[in-house]
């Protein structure tokens, strides 16, 4: 493969890894949607089919919004509590696989780096999210807000890198979620 194509593919790893890290589903939903708006013979492909599905994506992004409301919840577990954080790592190497495979690179590779990405991803904003609280720079819900609009920030640059957006605007990516 190529070295810039290896760059993108290691791209759009690296952001929708730090996506799974701070919000798990929505990065399977964003390269579920990416994947529903490419060529169909994606449905037949080992591995990737199941994501490249319209009911698949439609239920991604439900869960991906779902999760964005219900993060902000108190009783809700830490991020870093083993089961959560077992999901975030494993949704990293997930998306880090695919899209590595889905690049022509080695999907171990991906998963790899995408386990440590999500991983590192979870820690740091954990952590800036209790920094930003007990500073009280930010009130603890407004810091989930404000994670938010980073992920979504970071979204529409992955949208971007598949050429799926026209616009600079994070907004975008609302308007691609409303669609479905």
């Amino acid at each position: 493969m190529e070295t810039q194509t290896k760059e993108i593919a290691l791209s759009k790893l690296v952001i929708l890894a730090t996506i799974a890290g701070m919000r798990s589903m929505l990065a399977p939903a964003l390269l579920a949607l990416n994947l529903n708006q490419k060529d169909k013979k994606l449905f037949n492909q080992e591995g990737i089919g199941f994501l490249a599905n319209p009911t698949t994506t439609k239920t991604l992004a439900i869960m991906a919004t779902a999760e964005l409301g219900l993060d902000k919840l108190p009783f809700l577990p830490s991020r870093l509590s083993k089961p959560q954080f077992t999901g975030r790592v494993l949704m990293g190497a997930t998306v880090g696989a695919l899209t590595y495979q889905l690049s022509g690179e080695k999907a171990t590779e991906g998963a790899i780096v995408g386990s440590l990405v999500a991983a590192s991803s979870s820690l740091l904003f954990f952590t800036l999210r209790k920094v930003l609280g007990k500073s009280r720079i930010l009130p603890e819900p407004l810091t989930g807000l404000v994670e938010d609009m980073f992920a979504f920030y970071l979204a529409g640059k992955f949208l971007k890198l598949n050429n799926q957006v026209e616009s600079d605007n994070d907004l975008t990516l609302l308007v691609e979620l409303e669609r479905i």
